[in-house]
């Protein structure tokens, strides 16, 4: 069986590319920045003591699964395998996917990378490589029934699967957000697995890293294109927030700048050319920028509810 018309975009940060498609597959119509804000994921920040390339990927979902069901979108763990997992364990998390699939919801599996399923047949499933190829194995286009074997040796998998439900009332899923927001960055040892770091610590553990010549290069890199990206839509979000709160319109106008220069300095960051010093720069800045952000969204918060 295919999934017809189903597409994923090549958003760096890929979990948002696939929320895309379930958008658009259910034909839930709000915008890209919606998805990143409403959802909380363009507030996020999660970094290794070491800036592995890992940091987008390995942090406590729960808060972030919550606030898509106020876009219209369920989301569920059907399962996890690793490289030690038995025979029985893929058999059976491939039955749960199959399964859903056959029910016509929308399921992606994610080996780091998150890709939607596209369609499935006797022998395996059939993934979107949102880049156009398996980046080193880690978005490859087929997987076999019983190993998974296009992921290599080292397999740490999950399936999702998606409904669409009732969304919130705008309003409400954007105070939702931001609560979130602040959330992430004064409380983040419920939204982290150490040792990643979130929020105000995200920002200490890159720049502590750069500074002791500890920072991986491609993982300097590779954080800094997917989170200039979420601060990108940050930015973009709190500009459709401007019509939704008249009363704070300018608040959120001087926000949507603000996380438009956080972006600018996380590419600025990433520039694969610039020096160590340079970088520590470009960060402490955008870290200062994003902790007077948040408070000044409790200020629009606290004047906000209904």
């Amino acid at each position: 069986m295919t999934v017809a018309g189903l597409s994923q975009p090549p958003f760096n940060t890929s979990l948002l590319g696939v929320v895309r498609g379930v958008a658009d597959y259910y034909a839930i119509g709000v915008s890209d920045a919606t998805l990143y804000g409403a959802s909380g994921h363009a507030f996020l920040m999660n970094i290794h003591p070491e800036v592995c390339p890992s940091g987008p990927y390995v942090w406590n979902y729960d808060g972030f699964i919550k606030l898509l069901r106020n876009i219209g979108i369920e989301m569920e763990c059907l399962g996890f395998i690793g490289g030690d997992s038995p025979f029985e364990a893929h058999a059976q998390l491939e039955k749960a996917v199959r399964e859903r699939l056959d029910r016509g919801e929308v399921c992606s599996v994610v080996n780091m990378e998150n890709q939607l399923i596209i369609a499935c047949d006797d022998q395996g499933f059939s993934l979107i490589q949102p880049w156009g190829d398996d980046c080193g194995g880690m978005t490859p286009a087929r997987l076999t029934f019983g190993s998974w074997k296009e992921f290599g040796a080292e397999i740490h998998a999950a399936s999702y699967t998606f409904r669409k439900i009732e969304p919130a009332p705008a309003r409400v899923a954007a105070l939702a957000a931001l609560a979130y927001a602040v959330d992430l960055y004064d409380h983040p040892d419920s939204h982290r697995w150490p040792p990643y770091e979130v929020g105000a610590a995200a920002w200490e553990n890159w720049i502590a890293a750069l500074r002791a010549g500890k920072a991986h290069p491609h993982g300097n890199w590779w954080n800094a294109m997917v989170w200039s990206e979420c601060r990108r839509m940050a930015s973009r979000y709190f500009g459709e927030l401007e019509a939704l709160f008249p009363a704070n319109s300018a608040a959120m106008k001087a926000l949507g700048i603000s996380y438009a220069r956080i972006a600018d300095a996380l590419e600025a960051a990433g520039n694969r050319e610039a020096s160590d010093a340079d970088r520590i720069t470009r960060l402490e800045e955008a870290a200062a920028v994003e902790g007077e952000g948040v408070r000044q969204i409790i200020n629009i918060m606290e004047h906000s509810r209904e």
